[in-house]
């Protein structure tokens, strides 16, 4: 691939498929699985070269996360997805609040937060089952449970660490 994928993506029109790691911006993971999964934490740091090296503005990164990632949530409110979304959000925090790396507060849009909210509440308070993908379940054996316990210790360690109330 190319240097700076999060750049590329941008000037393509493909930063869904950058964040969710379609096609061509596939990362593999192996560790614990038959066939790799996207590796979403070198995403994370492809961003976070981007904003280091000054290649984008932090407000602008953050305007196009919100965007892309409404319209991730809106496409698909799977477990996975509500879990990968929120993982972002996470970073973001992680780099802000506790590391300091970035000078922009990132002011996450009512609808995002709502979306994600939405999907916590349907999987972990009303109790829907976690179904996870067919491709998931081939590469690793994830279930409902598993699923449903990445979301609640996700939503304490929110609260916990930024005081965000997912």
């Amino acid at each position: 691939m190319r240097e700076y994928n999060f750049i590329y993506a941008i000037e393509h029109n493909e930063v869904q498929q950058y964040l969710l790691g379609k096609g061509k911006y596939f990362i593999p993971q192996v560790e614990y699985c038959s066939r790799p999964l996207h590796d979403r934490v070198r995403t994370m740091g492809d961003i976070r070269c981007c904003l280091a090296y000054k290649l984008i503005d932090e407000q602008k990164t953050y305007d196009i996360m919100d965007e892309n990632l409404i319209k991730i949530l809106k496409s698909d409110n799977s477990p996975e997805t509500v879990l990968n979304v929120s993982m972002y959000i996470w970073s973001y925090y992680i780099d802000f609040v506790e590391e300091k790396k970035l000078t922009t507060e990132w002011h996450i849009s009512d609808e995002l937060l709502s979306l994600i909210r939405a999907g916590y509440r349907r999987y972990v308070d009303d109790g829907e089952p976690c179904v996870v993908s067919e491709e998931r379940m081939e590469q690793c054996e994830w279930h409902n449970t598993t699923f449903k316990e990445l979301l609640k210790t996700n939503r304490r360690l929110f609260k916990e660490r930024f005081n965000l109330e997912i």
